[in-house]
């Protein structure tokens, strides 16, 4: 009989998730209908790939005494020539461990009969060998009886020809540094069973003639140390005679470090012929870029200073020769090898350390670091050497020199003569360098060069260092001649782009009413294309501080047209910034739209600078949606996230607010008078407001309510009103989910913040209504209450109340409340019919218990299998940000950040990628613990137990903060 449908339930579960190739989806399909019996053959069984999933066919078989049909059908699978090669060492090992674990000999003989008719001996033994500790001699599994005795049974009665093949196996050496076939099970095997072969092993793999094998030497001297140090000299004096390559020296150089750490002064000699080869090669291998390090039991060197060092121990005026000849032809030796002549020769290294300032090595630890050596001994040397930096075709290091010659005694005089260097690199960093200079002299120097200077690099450094007395009092007639100026160096005569005439563009006012000329206008273009961020240029900002900002609203709208028509592309992104600066919400509704458009197409930098944008525009609508855009990625999309809230940050430091408080102030009122706005239709009074569901409504004068705005209303009031409804929707979008992460972090107003906010805007009233509150005195729950309709605060039993001066008001989290109280406010709104706008008092809430105060590491979750994707998609849902991604993308641990006090919840996990590629890997949830916030992509280093003083004790977490990890935690579905 063949299996059930039930029986083959484990195996296709198992199975289910993860990728499959259409082949292995028909494979599946054919291979439970040959299972369950519907057909008898396997025909149509394609190749794949990806056919290794069968190995879990393993699943459904008995110990090999027990085989039958069942059995036998499985077997048929697993063997077929389309899967075998995919499984077969899966089955091999797994086979062979379930025999070991439950199984007899009687079980391994059958299972050795059946295998030996699709595999050779030979490769059984492979197969098991290695599945019992890799090369290395770590342990995978721990070995049994049956398959160790059958190991060594087959190695003992090894004829010769199987023997040679196994060491050949088991033997050679892949390249310099030892990746090898050199197995240590094989060589454990080999000395209890065959301890005569096993001379000839070690000597198989030491070296192929070529190449040293650093695991087999280790293992050869522990096995008769005096037998094969000498053995192992013997070849190093033989490979020292004619192999001179780099991988070959490097190589030996490695085997007789081993050597001489084990036996101290056996080798002293050959290191220094050794080391001796590797400087001669120095000049080729500095060439390729980068040296490879070498530990001599001592410490890590690169192995030039190793070389260097042994050397400079033998023969120190030679070596210093030796060095002195490598760095004329390389300009370069190791940090670590200038250290070393430093620290011998003193004051007379310093001809070595003036010629590696002229080495060409990527960034500026190389040459700060000499620069530090150079300063010891000569201040005039050094600072010589910082001049000739500032020639240098580096930009970083160039801006070292800048940096550090700001308070250099002829630094006016030499950077004044570099304004006329041919290089505008050049004369930009002398430009930098008297920007850092207090001196009026220095000012002086560069209000002259500003004028002649073409290059726009360094002319605004320039225009930068001078700008304040510079432009302090400009008037028409001197931004005339800035325009002017910039005609006469070349830079108005053509459009920026060919596509931006400003001919074709709206025209610009001044607030005086005179429009911009042609010039003017291409001015403007020219010098917001410098920007780099989102921001004014400084000379443009001349022009758009004197514009009539109400009249600018069409150049704007076409300016942020031509750029979504242009496909946005970074290099026109100071078509965002100008039309930012210039447009009305018009502009903003296009930039937040265009920002969701690149947030859909992965284009995360243009949405960085859509939000920079936004909050360039800096009307209260758009500072809205940046207030959104900050909170809805702040874990995915973070980058975007981030550059919302920093714009939030700035907004808020130069109004000298905080962030929470200008996401208050920038909810509009609608030019309502606190909760109405009074209109009249035709010599009727009417009142506008908004109502429980956040709809637009109206009352006649006799205080009913009405369907809607009288029909007879003017066109404008009715159109005013439907904008007024969209922008409604809008602001609940995000003020929802606003107000439930005030709850989470616990904010607080003082009185008159909560009244002026909750009490006379006429959206934010709805939600006053809509939530229940608290009055809290140093972050205890002192008395809730609710707000009716007519403003009244009341408390559970229907009494007003009046809140204090000093009162603290905050979201009530259920947590807060006794079982009692939350059952009272509970059936309140219910009688009430209150709605809430989100989950508050049927939130989820976990409880410390008094014996969980102390503990440091959560373990409740450990081990817990999850549904595929179910982590990641549940925990930034709950606004949890992923660790550091790790090799092939994986991720092993989530953050949940507390903001007031610094401290972040960790919880680890195993089979969980950053592409979102889960579905084959078991993922389950670890340990969770709590510890000091960290930054984004920093990793973190595991507690090593639950005394680590890293870690937080439960009971000095905030209350709230505890349960919504574990009502995140406990939301992830699981298996």
């Amino acid at each position: 009989m063949a299996f059930t449908v039930e029986q083959l339930r484990p195996f296709n579960e198992h199975i289910t998730p993860g990728y499959k190739s259409q082949d292995v989806k028909n494979n599946i399909v054919l291979v439970n209908d040959y299972l369950t019996g519907k057909t008898n053959t396997l025909t149509g069984l394609a190749n794949a790939y990806d056919n290794y999933y069968f190995k879990d066919l393993t699943m459904l078989l008995q110990l090999p005494q027990q085989w039958n049909h069942n059995d036998q059908l499985a077997l048929n699978v697993i063997t077929a020539p389309e899967i075998w090669l995919n499984v077969m060492q899966s089955f091999i090992i797994r086979m062979a461990q379930q025999v070991d674990a439950t199984g007899t000999e009687q079980d391994w003989n059958t299972l050795l009969a059946f295998l030996q008719n699709h595999v050779t001996l030979l490769e059984v033994f492979h197969f098991i060998l290695n599945s019992f500790k890799d090369q290395f001699g770590e342990e995978k599994v721990h070995p049994h009886a049956i398959q160790l005795k059958w190991l060594k049974e087959y190695l003992g009665a090894a004829d010769k020809n199987t023997l040679t093949a196994l060491i050949k196996h088991y033997s050679g050496v892949y390249d310099q540094y030892s990746k090898s076939g050199f197995h240590l099970n094989f060589l454990e095997l080999l000395m209890e069973c065959l301890p005569a072969e096993v001379d000839e092993y070690f000597q198989s793999n030491i070296d192929d003639g070529q190449l040293f094998n650093f695991p087999a030497i280790d293992q050869a001297l522990k096995y008769n140390g005096e037998k094969y140090l000498a053995y192992i000299i013997e070849r190093i004096k033989t490979h020292l005679g004619y192999i001179k390559h780099r991988a070959n020296v490097e190589n030996r150089f490695y085997a007789l470090v081993i050597l001489q750490d084990k036996y101290p002064g056996s080798v002293n000699d050959l290191l220094i012929a050794v080391s001796n080869d590797y400087l001669s090669l120095y000049p080729e291998i500095n060439k390729s870029g980068w040296e490879r390090q070498i530990n001599d039991g001592k410490g890590m060197y690169v192995m030039s200073t190793l070389a260097a060092k042994i050397l400079m121990e033998a023969d120190t005026v030679s070596t210093k020769e030796k060095l002195w000849d490598l760095i004329q032809q390389t300009n370069y030796l190791q940090q670590t090898v200038l250290n070393l002549l430093v620290n011998t020769f003193q004051a007379e290294s310093l001809p070595f350390l003036l010629k590696a300032m002229k080495a060409s090595v990527d960034g500026i630890t190389y040459h700060e670091h000499v620069l530090g050596l150079i300063k010891r001994f000569d201040s005039e040397k050094h600072n010589e050497a910082l001049w000739d930096l500032v020639l240098h075709k580096s930009k970083q290091l160039r801006q070292l020199a800048v940096e550090k010659l700001g308070d250099a005694e002829n630094a006016l005089e030499k950077s004044k003569a570099l304004l006329s260097h041919k290089k505008t690199d050049v004369r930009q960093a002398a430009a930098q360098i008297l920007s850092l200079l207090p001196s009026p002299e220095a000012k002086a120097v560069l209000r002259k060069a500003i004028g002649s200077e073409k290059n726009d690099d360094a002319r605004d450094v320039m225009v930068l260092a001078v700008a304040e007395e510079l432009y302090a009092n400009i008037d028409d007639n001197m931004l005339a001649q800035v325009v002017a100026d910039a005609r006469e160096r070349g830079k108005l005569a053509a459009p920026l782009e060919a596509w931006l005439n400003e001919v074709d563009l709206p025209a610009l006012y001044y607030s005086t009413g005179t429009q911009l000329t042609n010039d003017e206008v291409r001015f403007l273009l020219y010098r917001m294309g410098r920007v780099k961020t989102m921001r004014s240029d400084l000379e443009a900002r001349l022009i758009i501080n004197r514009l009539d900002i109400e009249k600018s609203a069409g150049f704007a709208l076409q300016l942020i047209k031509l750029f979504i028509e242009k496909e946005t592309k970074p290099e026109h992104k100071y078509l965002l910034a100008l039309s930012a600066l210039l447009g009305n919400d018009a502009v903003a509704d296009k930039i937040r739209i265009t920002i969701d458009k690149w947030i859909d197409n992965s284009r995360f930098k243009m949405a960085e600078y859509g939000v920079g944008a936004l909050a360039l525009q800096g009307s209260n609508k758009a500072l809205r949606w940046v207030e959104l855009y900050s909170r809805k990625y702040k874990t995915k999309k973070a980058n975007v996230g981030a550059a919302a809230l920093l714009a939030l940050e700035a907004a808020a430091e130069e109004l000298n607010i905080t962030v929470y408080e200008l996401g208050d102030r920038i909810v509009p009122d609608f030019g309502f008078e606190g909760l109405f706005r009074e209109f009249t239709v035709d010599g009727d009074n009417y009142r506008a407001f908004i109502d429980s569901n956040f709809k637009i409504a109206f009352f006649n004068d006799d205080n009913k309510k009405l369907k809607a705005i009288p029909a007879s209303a003017a066109n404008e009031l009715k159109d005013e009103f439907k904008a007024i409804a969209k922008e409604v929707k809008d602001i609940v979008k995000s003020q929802s989910s606003r107000l439930e992460h005030y709850l989470v972090v616990q904010r607080r107003w003082n009185k008159e913040q909560w009244q002026q906010f909750f009490l006379t805007n006429p959206v934010m009233f709805i939600y006053a209504t809509k939530l229940l509150w608290g009055v809290y005195d140093n972050n205890e729950l002192k008395q809730c209450f609710y707000c009716q309709e007519d403003t009244t605060l009341m408390d559970a039993d229907d009494n007003e109340i009046s809140l204090e001066e000093n009162a603290q008001i905050g979201i009530v989290h259920p947590l807060q409340l006794s079982a009692e109280a939350l059952k009272t406010w509970q059936r309140k709104f219910f009688d009430l019919s209150i709605e809430p706008v989100f989950s508050q008092l049927d939130r989820n809430i976990h409880s410390l218990v008094p014996e969980q105060k102390e503990v440091t590491i959560v373990r409740t979750f450990d081990g817990t299998k999850t549904e595929p994707g179910s982590i990641r998609g549940t925990l930034e849902k709950y606004g949890w940000r992923k660790g550091p991604t790790g090799d092939g993308g994986s991720v092993d641990t989530f953050f949940k950040d507390e903001d007031a006090s610094e401290l972040m919840a960790v919880l680890e996990v195993e089979g969980v990628n950053v592409a979102g590629f889960d579905a084959d890997m078991n993922a389950q949830l670890g340990r969770l613990y709590f510890r000091q916030r960290v930054g984004k992509n920093k990793w973190i280093t595991p507690p090593k137990d639950d005394k680590d003083p890293v870690l937080i004790p439960l009971g000095k977490l905030p209350e709230v903060f505890y349960s919504e990890v574990i009502s995140a935690i406990k939301a992830i579905k699981v298996r």
